[in-house]
């Protein structure tokens, strides 16, 4: 098969990221004939290896590339708010949120990190057409718990600037299914500071010890015993 049908073989199969044997299954030859034919086609330029035995077309997006390399994975975090214009701070590396530990991966000039959450954590994300292919990113909720959870980049100050732009609702039902103490204590100080209606659950599933609202800032700042809470970021 010549390369140009091949390409538009993964193009019309929706294969973003592609496999060895994925390649074997639509060339329907050998593995062995299959790693010299990749080989040659990158050497050609005309796909970049991503790691062993991992290919992506050299045309395709990273966007799209960085949730196809683990499934199921989603975009979440700083790269997230980026895409829902919830912050203006521009990431310099794509985050992806996955249930196993991997390496980071890079394509072209871009690193693609992966951020390990527990299976029952990987929920609330949804697929977008991007650039005619399909990604998959965390909603507004999501990646706001996500960030409230772990401190990936995404300032306090944004996820308390994102909370006029969610759904209340979903973003309580999206907290209490996180099974973390930590983000009811940081997601229950913010509401109560926004003035929004805070379930009565929350109170009763904080923890004992104060935890940091910001845990890569230093340890100082209001305490709101409330919310066994340490401010120690400033909320624009």
């Amino acid at each position: 098969m010549h390369a140009i049908e091949f390409m538009e073989s993964l193009k019309r199969l929706e294969i973003s990221v592609f496999t060895v044997v994925d390649t074997a299954k639509i060339l329907n030859k050998s593995r062995e004939y299959v790693r010299l034919y990749l080989h040659r086609l990158e050497k050609q330029g005309l796909l970049i290896r991503i790691e062993k035995n991992k290919y992506a077309l050299r045309d395709m997006d990273v966007w799209v590339v960085a949730t196809s390399i683990v499934k199921p994975s989603y975009i979440s975090f700083l790269s997230a708010f980026y895409l829902h214009h919830l912050t203006t701070q521009i990431p310099i590396r794509i985050q992806v949120v996955a249930p196993i530990s991997r390496k980071t991966a890079f394509f072209k000039d871009h690193e693609i990190d992966f951020i390990k959450i527990k299976q029952n954590r990987i929920f609330g994300y949804r697929k977008h057409l991007f650039g005619g292919s399909q990604i998959y990113i965390a909603e507004k909720e999501k990646a706001i718990v996500d960030s409230l959870y772990l401190q990936k980049g995404v300032a306090a100050s944004d996820v308390n600037n994102a909370l006029s732009q969610c759904d209340i609702k979903k973003l309580i039902s999206y907290a209490i299914r996180m099974e973390s103490k930590v983000v009811i204590q940081r997601l229950g100080y913010l509401l109560e500071l926004n003035k929004f209606e805070i379930p009565s659950s929350f109170l009763k599933m904080i923890g004992q010890n104060y935890v940091l609202l910001n845990p890569t800032l230093p340890k100082k700042g209001k305490r709101i015993p409330k919310w066994k809470l340490i401010v120690n970021e400033v909320l624009e």
